[in-house]
Parts: C-alpha cells; sequence; structure tokens
C-alpha cells in the first residue's frame, strides 16, 4: 500500500517559500559583495627614487683661430662635474677657457689654461709656460661644480688645438 501523500498548508508553503528566497538573496548577495569588493591588500608603496649619475651636457671639437661655443645646461641634481681636455700643437699660443654663466648673469670662470705668448690679463687663469724641454700639449682636468638645480649656459673658448668638456649631473 502506498502511503498517503499529505499536501502543505498554505502557512507552510510561504514559510518555505520565505526560506528559499531568504537563503537565495544570502547567495546573491554574499557572491555579489566578493564579486564587486574583492579582498585586496594594500598596495606596495612606491620604490624609491635611484639616484644616479647623468651626463647633463656633452660636447666638444676642432678650435680655430679662436672659437666660442656655447651651450644649454639643465641641471636637476645638486652634485655636478665639469670633466674638460684641451690638446694643442702650439702651447706657446694656447688658449682654452670654460665658463658658466648662471640665470642671473653672473660668470664663474672654471677652467682656463692660457701660453705665454697670448697676453691673458686673467688672473685665475693658469698659464702654461712652454720651454724647449718641457711643452705641454694635453691638459685635463676635474671641477667639482655643486651647482644648485636650474638652468645654465656653458661658454668655452678655444684656440690652436681640440677639445672635450662633459658636465655629469647626480639625480
Amino acid at each position: 500500500m502506498e502511503p498517503e501523500r499529505v499536501g502543505l498548508s498554505r502557512r507552510g508553503k510561504t514559510i518555505m517559500t520565505a526560506t528559499f528566497l531568504v537563503v537565495g538573496l544570502l547567495v546573491v548577495g554574499i557572491a555579489a559583495d566578493s564579486f564587486f569588493n574583492p579582498t585586496r591588500t594594500a598596495p606596495a608603496p612606491p620604490a624609491p627614487a635611484r639616484r644616479a649619475w647623468h651626463m647633463a651636457v656633452d660636447y666638444g671639437g676642432p678650435s680655430g683661430p679662436i672659437k666660442g661655443t656655447n651651450a644649454s645646461l639643465q641641471l636637476r641634481g645638486t652634485q655636478n662635474y665639469l670633466n674638460w681636455s684641451y690638446s694643442t700643437t702650439s702651447p706657446d699660443n694656447a688658449l682654452f677657457a670654460v665658463s658658466i654663466y648662471y640665470p642671473t648673469g653672473f660668470e664663474r670662470e672654471v677652467a682656463c689654461v692660457a701660453g705665454v705668448s697670448t697676453g691673458t690679463t686673467d688672473p685665475t687663469c693658469q698659464v702654461s709656460y712652454c720651454y724647449l724641454y718641457n711643452c705641454k700639449t694635453n691638459y685635463l682636468g676635474n671641477v667639482a661644480l655643486n651647482l644648485p638645480e636650474g638652468n645654465y649656459t656653458v661658454q668655452t673658448i678655444a684656440v690652436i688645438g681640440s677639445w672635450h668638456i662633459n658636465v655629469s649631473d647626480y639625480y
């Protein structure tokens, strides 16, 4: 004999429907919360900027009877160096000078070489006396500029020879 089926009362159907509805809403709500607001860890802080040496200006060339060359110089750090070299075949007539012009117009001479016959009157210029047994034809140097961040002009004057300068900036 088959068991007799008993139907749910109206109240039982309402409770069952409400239970399914609440459980369904909870499942949908949890799923939506997980989808729209995933658990995130805090983003990693940005890596500290790595400072390094950068070439700010690099130029050179042969000089003629007299040659003046200007270059723009933009510095981003406060540690900066000027490296320079000058070669000549006529030490008595040698003349090489590098100056930095500040935005205010102030001039700072940072390198200078002069032969005895140039008649230089610049007291900061190192005069190179050439004797037959001690002629200098190659010069080079490294000058710590330590200029603040900003825009400058580098002026180079060279006579009879070849030259090269570069400015390195640490930022």
